[in-house]
């Protein structure tokens, strides 16, 4: 679970979660409500989420998001833009914690999460600054290693 929960400079509140992948790859997108005020505004978040996070499910209320919304005001609002920064840094925040908190869980997870975090790899450079630090990969023991393990691995074993 990520929250949300923001007072300045823009007011936002939401909660967001990973959804569980099953077996088959089953990726449902616009599982994020929008709502602006608590009134509903859009399930379609595109320009307020980066591409990548449109995975996630949950809601978001902020009353500095206009109801009457169109595609090409909301990709050039600055608050939107915050927005959708602030919302990246969370994830990346959120995950990092539980790497160096709870790592087990993490690895436990790591299935079902890694589809998404190695696509906001590829996509943001911000995103991809921040988790290349709890990115994990799997060796042929089937060991999951971060990149800074596998690089110390590396480097031992030469």
């Amino acid at each position: 679970w990520i929250h949300l929960n923001v007072d300045y400079p823009f007011k936002l509140t939401g909660v967001l979660y990973f959804p569980k992948i099953k077996d088959r790859l089953e990726v449902t997108r616009n599982k994020i409500q929008l709502y602006c005020n608590q009134v509903f505004v859009t399930d379609n978040v595109e320009s307020i989420v980066p591409d990548f996070l449109t995975l996630l499910h949950g809601v978001i209320d902020s009353p500095d998001i206009p109801l009457n919304v169109s595609r090409s005001y909301l990709q050039s609002d600055s608050n939107v833009k915050k927005i959708s920064a602030h919302i990246t840094r969370k994830v990346a925040d959120r995950l990092e914690e539980i790497f160096k908190n709870d790592r087990p869980a993490l690895e436990e997870k790591w299935d079902n999460l890694k589809l998404f975090i190695e696509y906001g790899m590829l996509t943001e450079e911000k995103f991809y600054e921040r988790a290349v630090k709890f990115a994990l990969f799997k060796n042929t023991d089937g060991k999951y290693l971060s990149f800074e393990e596998y690089e110390t691995l590396i480097q031992v074993n030469q």
